[in-house]
């Protein structure tokens, strides 16, 4: 999403383009293509994109008339035109170069952020100078703050439990939200990243389609590994679609129902769950 601004005040006058992932948060890949293209910087706070985070560029007046529609205008307005067709097939090809030379022990890309971001986020949260999400995802140390895990058949299911928690300032991996970061990626290795570090808790839509199907049987093996590393820590949150035992994870594990409770519940419940760290 591009947005373009009139700036002027102090000795700034001009016009910012911002930049906004239609999914956010950006990708580390995503990241480190602006850094390679340089000129650009992040806004913490950013009006434009109701007061969550963006990249923006900055394009000086260059007429010395108190018209913004002298001077530079024409050639701002030309470029910020040509965004829509030109910017994101530019990112995806530099992203494609970056992948096509990186098997050969080359990069076009420098590498993504490392893991002392999560830190230094926290810190730029502690001085009050980012969004909500943002400093949800500086106080709990992960990219999400829930995974969410399911077969097909439960789509609908899962759709609705992620947009609500989206809708109430959560984090959520949920691969709809995200189709331009799983483009081209090798999925395998990505999701378990995924499941088994990127996140603070994963649900589990139990089912026997889930313990079927061999890409839920790939999550759940991430998950289970996170688990035992959490030692006893509430990591795996199961919801009972179908009463069905899944492989590695113990029966007396606590869970919910769609049984007993609805989504809207089922929702508000993880959201309390959430709460002591991150809300």
């Amino acid at each position: 999403m591009y947005v373009l601004s009139w700036l002027s005040g102090g000795s700034d006058k001009g016009w910012t383009v911002h930049y906004r992932p239609k999914h956010p948060p950006p990708s580390p890949e995503i990241e480190a293509a602006l850094s390679f293209l340089g000129g650009f910087r992040e806004f913490r706070e950013c009006p434009q994109f109701g007061f969550e985070s963006c990249h923006w560029r900055f394009y000086p007046f260059a007429d010395e008339s108190d018209d913004p529609w002298d001077g530079y205008t024409e050639h701002v307005h030309s470029i910020f035109d040509a965004h829509a067709t030109h910017f994101s097939p530019g990112l995806r090809l530099l992203l494609a170069a970056h992948r096509a030379v990186k098997p050969f022990g080359m990069n076009v890309l420098s590498n993504p952020p490392s893991p002392t971001f999560a830190a230094t986020l926290a810190h730029t949260v502690a001085r009050g100078s980012v969004g909500r999400q943002a400093a949800q995802r500086a106080a709990s140390g992960y990219r999400y703050e829930v995974a969410l895990s399911f077969a097909g058949p439960q789509r609908p299911l899962a759709d609705e439990l992620a947009r609500k928690l989206r809708d109430a300032g959560v984090t959520v991996f949920y691969d709809e939200f995200y189709p331009e970061h799983l483009w081209g990626k090798d999925l395998a290795s990505y999701f378990d990243r995924v499941y088994r570090k990127e996140s603070r808790v994963c649900v589990i839509f139990v089912s026997g389609e889930y313990a079927r199907r061999a890409w839920t049987y790939h999550e759940l093996r991430s998950a289970l590994a996170r688990a035992v590393e959490e030692r006893g820590r509430e990591y795996i949150l199961p919801i009972q679609v179908e009463s069905i035992e899944l492989e590695g994870i113990p029966p007396t594990l606590g869970y919910v129902s769609f049984s007993r409770y609805s989504i809207e519940e089922i929702a508000g419940m993880l959201l309390k769950k959430l709460k002591p760290e991150t809300r």
